[in-house]
């Protein structure tokens, strides 16, 4: 195993960084569009975002999700 270089921690640093600005991004994005949504469908919307989410491994949109959700449905 080769030793791990500057270079490469650089990288995964990028990667991490890129990630995280992804995630805020589709996080502002469907807020957007999840406050649009009324009733039902609001809560499909949420349901497949939730899905989307888990299966792309981001689990801490998924909590921002959650935390955004919960509090705008105590109405």
């Amino acid at each position: 195993m080769y030793p791990i270089s500057v270079w490469h921690l650089f990288k995964i640093e990028h990667s991490i960084n890129c990630i995280k600005r992804t995630s805020q991004k589709l996080v502002e994005a469907f807020t957007i569009l999840l406050k649009k949504e009324i009733g039902v469908l609001k809560i499909i919307f949420y349901l497949k975002m939730k899905k989307i989410f888990e299966t792309s491994h981001f689990f801490n949109v998924i909590s921002t999700f959650d935390t955004f959700y919960n509090s705008n449905t105590k109405n």
